[in-house]
């Protein structure tokens, strides 16, 4: 445990000094006090039913793609300049190592989100009425962004303490994550298909008579292959951050168990493999 809260306090002296970080930290900052007043101002306006619960939850949208940047480049530097090499010549245990960086990629990436957070909370309750949701609702909608973001954070640095070339490890995670988000969305879109449709038997130019008749929809999944999709769409990480931002997740309690599944997955996984792998 010493070994471990002694190679924290080396990241953290270096996260404090990150320019990247601090440029994240005060970015997700701006965003919250811009999405506050957007959502002010639409519903002063525009008598709009913005809330304080969707402002909230907009920043689980961005988890992935934060988390992905922030862990890959910050942990890429370390086998780039060496200083994952020399920590394990002067003693240090690997799986210490990847514990230490692990914790400081999720605490990294909860300071980021918290920035976001702030404002959304000190400005958005008052200006926008509260919140809609109770109580029960919202903690366990932060309880899910938190295991979302340990899941997230759990995957990334996996990939970076596995891959050597910060390039490729950023690339890998940032795009990885785009894809799985895209397809989530698609698979979302297709679950709003409607089961039934109406196509157009005949038209009359004459008269402009129209006949119709209901069909069955081939875009609309049904029957297992929905139930499958579902189950993906709460388990998968980029699923579930899709869910809680549009604020349309109804399985609070499962979620973050998925999410803590994959992230003790992830993290068993990458200890395992970087404890065998050959550090240049």
């Amino acid at each position: 445990m010493r070994a471990v809260i002694k190679l924290l306090k080396a990241h953290f002296a270096r996260l404090k000094f990150n320019k990247f970080f601090w440029v994240c930290v005060l970015g997700a900052f701006a965003v919250g006090l811009t999405v506050v007043f957007t959502f002010y101002h639409s519903l002063v306006k525009y008598g709009s039913s913005a809330s304080a619960d969707a402002a909230m939850m907009l920043y689980t949208g961005a988890i992935g793609f934060v988390g992905a940047v922030i862990v890959s480049l910050f942990l890429g530097t370390e086998y780039s300049d060496g200083t994952l090499r020399n920590k394990i010549i002067t003693g240090s245990r690997r799986t210490d190592i990847y514990i230490s960086s692990l914790i400081v990629s999720i605490a990294a990436t909860a300071a980021i989100c918290a920035a976001y957070l702030l404002p959304v909370f000190a400005l958005g309750i008052p200006l926008l009425g509260g919140f809609v949701l109770d109580g029960k609702s919202i903690a366990l909608y932060l309880v899910g962004s938190l295991a979302l973001l340990l899941a997230f954070c759990s995957i990334f640095t996996a990939v970076s303490m596995s891959v050597h070339n910060k390039t490729i490890s950023s690339v890998a995670s940032i795009v990885g994550v785009m894809f799985v988000f895209f397809l989530c969305t698609y698979l979302l879109n297709r679950l709003g298909e409607p089961e039934f449709i109406d196509k157009v038997v005949s038209y009359d130019p004459v008269t402009e008579e129209i006949v119709t008749e209901t069909v069955r929809n081939a875009s609309y999944i049904g029957g297992g292959a929905r139930t499958f999709v579902l189950f993906l769409l709460d388990f998968l990480p980029s699923g579930q951050s899709i869910l809680y931002m549009i604020g349309t997740a109804t399985h609070l309690w499962q979620m973050p168990l998925y999410s803590l599944l994959i992230a003790v997955a992830a993290t068993a996984g990458g200890i395992l493999y970087f404890r065998k792998k050959d550090i240049r």
